[in-house]
């Protein structure tokens, strides 16, 4: 796809793509964590935690530039954070938010881990097709990534509640649609 869009000009390093969607994906429980101390403006733990992420990832860095090349930047950047900032910014989060802190990382991360499952599953399967296009592989894809994750979010992260009510409003949508769809038959309903 990256050849495509710069007309062959550059060839992609797929591992180090995969490796910074890794970290894309790793880093956002932790980041969007650190926004409750920051709101209430008791955010030293997540500056402390932060910084010392960011020197240890740069060390790091150093030390697996020369095996990896560019995806060792990423990858000693999740390393660092993982051993930084996963737990203690999260559980400062939770001791805020008075959650119980075990109970949420272990449905974060495991959540995490099969919407992570769920979503690759769905991509592998699509990319097995023989004979799709490139615009039509990537269309695919990415809706069947989209469905998967929404699956996936609503199996393992939405709470009993969540799902009825998105039950609920999704079967009152279903009705509106099929209203504006047929109006012949409510007309004849009525």
């Amino acid at each position: 796809m990256l050849e495509v869009w710069t007309r062959g000009r550059l060839a992609p390093d797929l591992w180090l793509l995969r490796a910074f969607l890794a970290w894309l994906v790793l880093q956002s429980p932790w980041i969007t964590a650190s926004s409750i101390p920051q709101y209430i403006n008791k955010h030293r733990l997540v500056a402390v935690a932060f910084f010392t992420s960011n020197v240890a990832g740069l060390a790091l860095s150093a030390l697996l530039f020369p095996r990896f090349g560019l995806a060792g930047i990423p990858i000693s950047f999740i390393v660092a954070e993982a051993v930084v900032c996963y737990h203690w910014v999260i559980r400062d989060a939770c001791r805020i938010a008075t959650q119980p802190y075990f109970s949420f990382a272990l449905k974060l991360w495991g959540g995490l881990a099969c919407v992570a499952v769920l979503s690759l599953m769905a991509t592998g399967l699509v990319h097995g097709i023989p004979r799709l296009g490139l615009f039509t592989r990537c269309v695919v894809s990415g809706a069947a990534s989209v469905i998967a994750v929404g699956f996936g979010t609503f199996l393992f992260w939405f709470r009993t509640e969540e799902r009825k009510f998105l039950r609920d409003k999704g079967a009152l949508g279903a009705r509106y649609l099929g209203r504006m769809l047929m109006p012949h038959k409510a007309t004849e309903a009525a």
